[in-house]
């Protein structure tokens, strides 16, 4: 699709937000239409037996849940056929994966990613997939998402404040996702219940088992090997102190030009900078919807890094906001620091979040640069106890979520999985 073609789209999905009634009966035709297209030419093409489809964020990274199962996968499905969507054929991941024996790779939104989802048995992704794809009957939709929610998901959004859809449009989106599902992998009750409201779903359809991502991050914890040779991978001294900024998107942000939601970083900000010495370390990771609006003179950007797990070992304390990786953070038992400018506005008019903030999340919230620098350092010099948060958001992760999917995805349907 040539780059005026995207921008016009854009445009239109923009025009129509502003409607919600022709909002939502364009995206039921346009729903319909395209699944009919689909249906007609793939419809005839027969799904392969123990095929493996992996999907990690519209093929922007290869990495959360979907690689640790793969991971597992490869060693115990050595004959099995594994296909994997990368965005483009620069993504860094390409030539690694190709390497692997029986793993082929497609680009997002080619022929061969569509018919790949095809004759795919198995769909194991972390992000919702195009409106399009017909699932056949036989085929076994996995969905690991990307994290425990704190921010409010579809059915659960009462605001309509979104740049690119109408609430109504979006809860028809979601339900449509919902019917495709297979499985939805929750890592907590609390979880799970957002889950089901939020997308619609059944209590059966729910996989609450841990998340295979988070195996790697639970058993890398004390590696302390692992640890300094990640920091001199990054150029970053053994005895630097990290401090991780990793911000989640926001609905009503977004930019034409870039065809992206774009995000101020409020942090690079000279007096809250000056305050810190230069062996502290900032990186800046973006949600994979955003692109960084403002040149960075302290921040280095690893938004593009691939496996967030490494950030997280390497890093001293998080700073967040409404993003779920405050929840797998919550393994390391390492301070987090909410930074919430936009506190106000993100609850009452752009998303709104499922627990009540002053009281069910770790650490302090602060809506100023200067008030967070010294949240900062407080942190830094305290000893960190989140025994009960995990207790609550992360009861099931133990290093073997990978495993235990793999054994109820794959042996409920009578094939041997060799664990």
């Amino acid at each position: 699709m040539s780059s005026f073609m995207k921008k016009f789209i854009i445009w239109v999905k923009r025009l129509l937000a502003k409607s919600p009634f022709f909002d939502y009966l364009f995206k039921i035709a346009y729903v319909n239409l395209y699944k009919t297209i689909f249906w007609y030419k793939y419809n005839r093409q027969d799904i392969v037996e123990e095929a493996f489809l992996f999907e990690c964020f519209k093929g922007k990274m290869v990495n959360d849940s979907p690689f640790a199962i793969y991971q597992h996968l490869l060693i115990n499905f050595p004959l099995a056929k594994f296909t994997w969507v990368v965005s483009s054929l620069a993504h860094p991941m390409y030539l690694i994966l190709k390497e692997n024996k029986n793993t082929h790779v497609v680009i997002y939104g080619t022929n061969e990613y569509f018919q790949a989802y095809a004759t795919s048995k198995y769909w194991i992704v972390n992000c919702r997939i195009p409106y399009r794809v017909v699932k056949k009957p036989g085929q076994v939709f996995v969905q690991c998402w990307h994290g425990t929610p704190l921010k409010k998901l579809g059915f659960d959004i009462q605001m309509d404040d979104n740049a690119k859809t109408s609430k109504f449009s979006l809860r028809y989106a979601y339900s449509i996702d919902a019917r495709k599902m297979d499985y939805f992998i929750s890592p907590s009750p609390y979880a799970s219940r957002c889950f089901i409201s939020g997308f619609g779903l059944k209590k059966e359809q729910i996989l609450e088992l841990g998340y295979p991502r988070n195996d790697a991050l639970f058993l890398g914890s004390s590696d302390l090997d692992l640890t300094e040779k990640l920091k001199h991978s990054l150029n970053i001294a053994v005895d630097a102190t990290i401090i991780l900024y990793a911000p989640t998107w926001r609905d009503n942000s977004f930019c034409n030009e870039r065809q992206s939601h774009i995000l101020h970083n409020p942090l690079e900000n000279e007096g809250f900078l000056s305050k810190f010495s230069d062996d502290v370390i900032f990186l800046y990771r973006g949600h994979y919807f955003t692109d960084l609006q403002n040149e960075s003179s302290r921040f280095i950007d690893v938004s593009d890094y691939n496996n967030i797990n490494d950030l997280f070992l390497i890093s001293d304390l998080l700073i967040t906001d409404y993003s779920s990786v405050l929840f797998d953070y919550l393994l390391l038992n390492k301070p987090i620091l909410l930074f919430m400018y936009d506190r106000n506005e993100y609850e009452s008019k752009i998303r709104g979040v499922y627990l009540d903030l002053d009281n069910a999340l770790p650490g302090k919230i602060s809506s100023l640069p200067s008030t967070l620098a010294d949240d900062i350092f407080s942190a830094l010099n305290k000893t960190t106890d989140l025994s009960d948060f995990n207790k609550m958001f992360n009861p099931h992760e133990d290093g073997f979520s990978a495993q235990r999917v793999i054994n109820a995805v794959i042996k409920k349907r009578n094939i041997d999985a060799r664990l």
